[in-house]
């Protein structure tokens, strides 16, 4: 699908608003949907194997660049990613089964635990979509249109429509603050995105960026 020079323009916009030191933003209720609103819908819901270009960078350690192979059963809230280097030698691998996390395999220093559990629930956020039915859907302070559930673990998980047909994802902790904010790139194939941008708060502050290479459909 060729991108116009008006649509790159536009995503490009939407990663610096990402990116940017911006205020703080604070969980809100959202306001009532216009008439015939519906969700974003990003998430696959059937089988799909993927591989993805990543690139993690961070103001302490820069920029390092991965193959990622993953598959994902969304119905079961499974998923099995594999980290390679650039050469493609396997360099982390684990899994993750209804919020249940296992490291199969791992070269030091991805097999500390934390490290480890971080990067699964990254790509969990990333792929998997929210258990259940939205708890809250309306307009968010910009009126974009707004869905949220509940996250398994405490907080909430929100998707927004922007412009240019892209898809915000947030995750807010249980005190109301952003821990997650992605960006899902059009266009999406069963609504798989061609490309996310990710950008984690905490302590230590980093992006992950991916770009997906292939995916094949299970069912």
């Amino acid at each position: 699908m060729k991108k116009t020079p008006h649509l790159l323009w536009g995503i490009a916009f939407l990663v610096s608003i990402l990116t940017s030191c911006a205020a703080v933003v604070t969980y809100e209720p959202l306001k009532p949907p216009s008439p015939g609103a519906v969700c974003p819908t990003i998430f696959p819901e059937t089988d799909f194997r993927a591989v993805h270009r990543i690139e993690i960078s961070s103001a302490r350690s820069g920029k390092s660049a991965f193959i990622g192979a993953v598959k994902c059963e969304p119905d079961k809230s499974t998923l099995h990613a594999v980290l390679m280097s650039a050469e493609g030698m396997v360099i982390f691998e684990a899994a993750v089964k209804k919020g249940a996390f296992r490291i199969i395999s791992a070269f030091p220093p991805l097999d500390d635990s934390v490290f480890a559990r971080g990067l699964m629930a990254d790509v969990s956020f990333l792929l998997l979509k929210p258990a259940g039915m939205p708890m809250e859907t309306g307009l968010d302070r910009q009126g974009l249109m707004t869905c949220r559930w509940s996250a398994a673990a405490g907080g909430v998980i929100e998707q927004s429509m922007m412009r240019a047909g892209a898809v915000r994802i947030r995750r807010y902790n249980q005190a109301g603050r952003i821990t997650k904010e992605a960006l899902a790139l059009p266009p999406f194939d069963r609504g798989l995105p061609v490309a996310m941008h990710l950008k984690v708060s905490g302590p230590v502050k980093y992006f992950i960026d991916l770009k997906l290479l292939e995916v094949k459909w299970v069912n």
